[in-house]
């Protein structure tokens, strides 16, 4: 339990099967003020599914949800140059426009700080923002909370149409999931978007010769993955992403950001 200021006690608690109602809720009041209502996760089902691969916490005064946290565990917090450190991609943060300024937001990212990996302790969090003037209050939240991080372009690659589906559970076996050929590799990690309800993949590492890049998209298309999306400067040798990977582009008024956290001082 938690008491914001001036105001009764709320709930936080980890999303589970009562909860699909009320997130459903959440992630339509999220699209509507984002400007995108018609590609929100409305089916229960795939939510239901989802739950078991991703972390959220919601917030509720009495019976009212009044926000959420949604996140993805994520190997390796600055691709390469940390392959096995244990983190969270932040998928949404969302808190209702009469409860914020209240600690809820920080409250749910806190709870998720604390939440291990399957790898280990959670040491990094990345997310995305916008950069559009409409965003300077959520941006501003993060800078009074992570004044320290690292920022990047975001990238995106679509698969072309036809790609193969791929299920939340066969997804989630590959973590990450290494392509090779005899030349060059690719490893990719699964991601979740409550917009549509879509499973993605997220680079995680590439290496090799450019000339071996294309063969390796189209293996992650065939695999099912319909978008591979990344951090340039996170993820990548800056300035690299569209000569290395052909057919992605720039995400226009959006910026990666990454905190990693410094491992808990031994006893």
């Amino acid at each position: 339990m938690m008491r914001p200021r001036n105001q009764p006690e709320i709930l936080l608690k980890r999303a589970d099967r009562s909860d699909l109602g009320a997130l459903l809720g959440l992630i339509q009041r999220f699209a509507e003020e984002s400007g995108e209502p018609g590609v929100a996760l409305r089916d229960p089902i795939v939510l239901e599914r989802a739950l078991r691969h991703v972390v959220v916490y919601l917030t509720y005064f009495h019976d009212d949800a009044t926000g959420y946290v949604l996140g993805i565990e994520s190997l390796g917090g600055r691709g390469s140059a940390t392959p096995h450190l244990p983190g969270y991609y932040l998928c949404d943060l969302y808190v209702t426009p009469s409860w914020r300024q209240h600690g809820l937001g920080k409250a749910m990212l806190s709870a998720m700080l604390q939440t291990p990996t399957s790898w280990g302790p959670t040491r990094f969090l990345r997310w995305e923002t916008s950069t559009a003037p409409k965003a300077a209050e959520a941006n501003g939240f993060y800078a009074r909370i992570f004044p320290e991080r690292h920022v990047g372009q975001p990238f995106v690659w679509t698969a072309p149409s036809g790609a193969a589906d791929i299920s939340p559970e066969r997804y989630m076996a590959f973590r990450p999931r290494r392509l090779m050929t005899d030349r060059a590799w690719l490893s990719v990690e699964p991601a979740f978007a409550t917009q549509g309800g879509q499973w993605f993949a997220r680079l995680h590492e590439l290496a090799g010769v450019r000339e071996d890049v294309p063969q390796l998209l189209e293996a992650v298309a065939s695999d099912g993955y319909a978008f591979l999306s990344m951090a340039e400067s996170l993820d990548l040798p800056e300035g690299q992403a569209q000569t290395l990977i052909p057919g992605c582009d720039p995400l226009e008024e959006a910026q990666a950001c990454l905190v990693v956290f410094p491992p808990p001082p031994e006893k």
